[in-house]
């Protein structure tokens, strides 16, 4: 289950979530963790609003990731993943909204 479009407190419970969860996630690399880390601190730096308006250009390189594929495919994984909320502007004057989505962690039976 997931809470995307949270407020404050809860996109810190998300991003904390967030770190919990990719242990047992296999889908989850490095360049996921560079982009949502480089995009909580986007969100920490623009006033902790609900949702998030970025543009690649300024995540990227917080994220160390060079090219543009690598970043799209990215974050759209994210979203596919139920880690954060997309939506493309598909407008270069006009960042895409980013909201967090907090994921809780599955009880598996051992």
């Amino acid at each position: 289950m997931e809470n995307c479009g949270a407020s404050g407190d809860q996109v810190m419970q998300a991003f904390l979530s967030f770190f919990e969860k990719i242990h047992s996630d296999p889908k989850i690399g490095p360049f996921h963790i560079a982009v949502f880390s480089a995009l909580y601190s986007a969100w920490l730096k623009n006033g902790k609003n609900n949702f998030l308006l970025v543009f690649s250009h300024d995540v990227m390189p917080i994220a160390k990731i060079g090219g543009r594929y690598t970043y799209q495919r990215t974050i759209k994984e994210l979203a596919q993943y139920g880690y954060i909320k997309y939506k493309p502007s598909f407008n270069k004057y006009k960042g895409s909204k980013v909201e967090f989505c907090e994921v809780e962690n599955e009880k598996q039976d051992s």
